[in-house]
This record gives structure tokens, sequence and C-alpha cells, in this order.
């Protein structure tokens, strides 16, 4: 198998079904995702032995699979060392970093098809957003959930992260001209109506913290857009994007502070009265007796509070799967969730600095691989940025909710750090397929 051979018919047409199913996470709340990653995995790991040349491995590669060896034996020494086998909650997902490099040469071979993966996965995008509008609900001013998930904040975090790339989607065809193929002309005409539903169902989940999110995303997106488009066509449609996002915004501003007032007022008030040299948990004990924090922030209050107590007994390694046992015996354990509403904190109390330092580390590799890529031309502008602004807006939710515990978390891990090892394959099969100079030779000056 050469590298630039195409894959058969059969092999792409389960490839492409696979990889819409990896997608698939962000328009239905089911497992599919997690499977088909794992078959993509299982055939881009048997690619890379059968492709010639085949590159060698690389240290990102080996981090993600010394991190994940390090998770699953530490889950079954836990497992296997206690009476009652714990096996805490949500453990595997830190182990899936070993699926990573497979992902990444699955879409190696998929490379061919990647424009239709994506036009295909919009419009089903369009179709779904559609089929599931809660046009009076949220008329009538009441929450709703978005899409076909198991609550409105689920489907608000995969409402946003599908209006980005869609606008990403809309901003490639832009740059290369709409019209000049039939992918550019479906984008220029269903990318503005996604991100309009998507705004909509946004608004009506009710999700301060995707709001959030989406009020930091977007005008640094906006900036990176405007400054990077060179083609004054491509800019006035970019802007056109904008300032329909934009207007939409600033006419629904009453209703949005309506429901999020309280909740940012609350969270000034915080950090506004909190002394430097207050003790934290003194502090947050103070905050959540004295009646004055809304209900759905003083629950979350409460579970941090209890998340920084297990942090605080084991700050280094954390508490592997054992911590969800520990969890009845912090102060506020009546709260009745073991969610901790916060992603940086989940993976501390299991796995401490260290986990977190690796999984930071892992993740600078991958945004250093994606943006090689990107100034090699191996992948356009667009799509490194939207690499950028997904990350961006992703962990942004991760400050209010376990979004990383959720099928479109862990979907939409698997599916950025494929990407990143797609990056990486594709400029190290490009500089192995490259005429090599002889030794001892000078390339000849150009004519003229």
């Amino acid at each position: 198998m050469k590298f630039d051979d195409r894959p058969s018919l059969v092999s792409a047409g389960a490839g492409f079904v696979l990889w819409l199913l990896m997608l698939s996470a962000t328009l239905v709340e089911t497992d599919a995702y997690r499977y088909a990653a794992i078959l993509v995995s299982f055939y881009g790991l048997y690619a890379f032995w059968q492709i010639q040349p085949r590159p060698a491995s690389s240290l990102a590669g080996w981090l993600c699979l010394g991190w994940s060896v390090y998770v699953l034996a530490r889950f079954a020494d836990s497992y296997f060392g206690t009476a009652n086998h714990e096996h805490g909650s949500s453990e595997w997902l830190y182990a899936f970093p070993m699926f990573f490099p497979g992902i990444g040469i699955g879409l190696v071979r998929m490379r061919f098809h990647i424009e239709k993966m994506l036009t295909a996965f919009f419009l089903l995008a369009l179709g779904f957003l559609l089929a599931t509008a809660h046009w009076f609900q949220i008329v009538a001013g009441q929450t709703v959930s978005p899409l076909i998930h198991n609550n409105q904040i689920h489907g608000s975090v995969a409402s946003g992260m599908i209006m980005i790339g869609a606008l990403y989607w809309y901003y490639h065809y832009a740059e290369r001209g709409f019209r000049n193929s039939v992918h550019g002309r479906i984008a220029l005409v269903a990318a503005p109506i996604i991100v309009v539903l998507c705004l909509i169902a946004i608004f009506g989940a009710k999700s301060k913290g995707v709001w959030l999110a989406l009020a930091v995303t977007l005008p640094v997106a906006a900036l990176v857009l405007l400054f990077s488009q060179r083609r004054l066509a491509g800019w006035l449609a970019v802007g056109a994007m904008l300032v329909l996002v934009g207007g939409l915004g600033v006419a629904l501003r009453a209703d949005l502070w309506a429901h999020a007032g309280p909740t940012i007022e609350a969270t000034l008030d915080f950090f506004r009265d909190y002394r430097s040299g207050d003790q934290v948990a003194t502090y947050l004990q103070a905050r959540i007796a004295s009646g004055t924090v809304p209900i759905s922030m003083n629950e979350r209050l409460e579970i941090w509070y209890n998340a920084l107590q297990l942090f605080r007994q084991a700050p280094i390694f954390g508490h592997g799967n054992m911590w969800i046992e520990l969890w009845d015996h912090t102060r506020y354990a009546q709260v009745g969730y073991t969610l901790m509403h916060n992603g940086y904190l989940e993976i501390v109390i299991r796995h401490g600095l260290f986990g977190l330092s690796v999984c930071a580390l892992m993740l600078v590799l991958f945004l250093r691989m994606v943006g090689e890529a990107r100034r090699a031309g191996i992948i356009s502008g667009p799509a490194g940025q939207a690499y950028w602004m997904l990350l961006l807006f992703f962990m942004l939710t991760l400050l209010s909710n376990s979004n990383n515990r959720l099928s479109i978390g862990e979907s939409f891990a698997m599916l950025s750090g494929g990407f990143a090892f797609y990056c990486q394959a594709m400029m190290r099969y490009r500089a192995l397929a490259a005429p090599k100079t002889p030794a001892g030779t000078r390339d000849a000056p150009a004519e003229g």
C-alpha cells in the first residue's frame, strides 16, 4: 500500500459512515461515536504498518500511549485491589489518547473524501436543527433542549460547536470562491442558516456557561477572521456573517441579561468581596451559607468545595478511581451530584496536578502539530483557525460544566487528538515522499 493510493470503494464507503458516526455525537447523544472511533483507530494502525514509506513514531504518540497505560494500570490496581472493586465514574475516558494516533492515520486514508464528509455532516446538522426546533417554546420563554441530547446544557454545547464549525466551513469557501465547487455553493446557502438556527437553539437552552464561552470565543474569532482575510469578496462575506451573529446578540440582549444577570452579578460580587489573605475554603463556606447566591450557582459552589477538599488530600497524583468512595465523606456530600460541573476539577481529583500537566502537554503538542501543518499548507488557514476556536470554546465551557464527561466531550477529544496526528502524519509522509538532493550538491540557481 502506497501513501497516495486511494482506498477502495468499499473501504471509502465504510470510512465515510464511520466518520459521520464519530461526528454524530453533536447531533444525537449516543455512544455510537465511541465504537466508530475505535474501529477507525484499529484500521489506522493497520494502515500505518502497511503504508510505504512508513514514518517513524513521534513523541506525541508515545506520550499518548504512555499516559493511557498509566491510567489503565492505576485503574486496574484500584479495581482489583479493593474488596468492592471500585471503578469510579467515567474513568475510561482518560485512556482514550491511545486511540488518537490511529484515528489520525485513519483520516490520512480518508483525506480524499474529507470535503464530502464535511458537506454531508453539515447538511445532516441542518436537518436535525430544523427537525428539533422548539419555536413556540422559545417564544414563550421556556427552556428547551436543542437537537437530541439528554438536557439543555449538552444540546447547547453541541449547538455552539456546530455553529463555530459552520462559520469556518463558510469561511473556507469564502476564501476560495463559493461558486468554484458544489460544496462551496452548498456552504453559501446552508452555513448562514445553520448559524442562525444554532444561535436560536443556544438562546432557548438558557445555558449561561455556553453564553459566556461564546461571548469570549466569537469576538476572538471575529478579529482573527477579519485580519486573516485577503480577498475583498471573502472579507465582505465573513463580515456579513459576523454582522448577522452580532445583530442577533444585540436583539436578544434584554432576554439574555434577564436570565444570566443575577449569576453574573453574584460572580462579580464573589471576586469583589474576596480578599487575598482569606482562606479559599473558609470564604467558599461563607458564600454558600450567605443565601445571596442563585441556587444553581450555590450548588456548584458546594460541589467545587467538595472537589477542592479531595484535591487538598492528594494534590500531586489525585485519588484515581477511589475518589468517588471518598466523595460521601466531603462537607457537602448531600448536594446529590458527583459531576464536578468543572472539567478541570474532574481531572485533578482523579490524577492531580500531574495528570493536568500531562493533558496540558498533549494540548500544546497538538496545537504545535496543527500549526506546523497550516504553515506548510497541509491544511487551510480556516481549518487551523476552526481547530483553535473549537478548543477555546470547549475549554471555556469546562469552567462551568463537566463536558469532558459527556459524549460530545469524548468525541471532541477523539476528533481533535486524531486531527492533530493527521496533520503530523501528512507532514511526515510528504517529507519522506519528497525527492532528496544528493549529498555534496547544491540546488540549481533559479532562472532569471
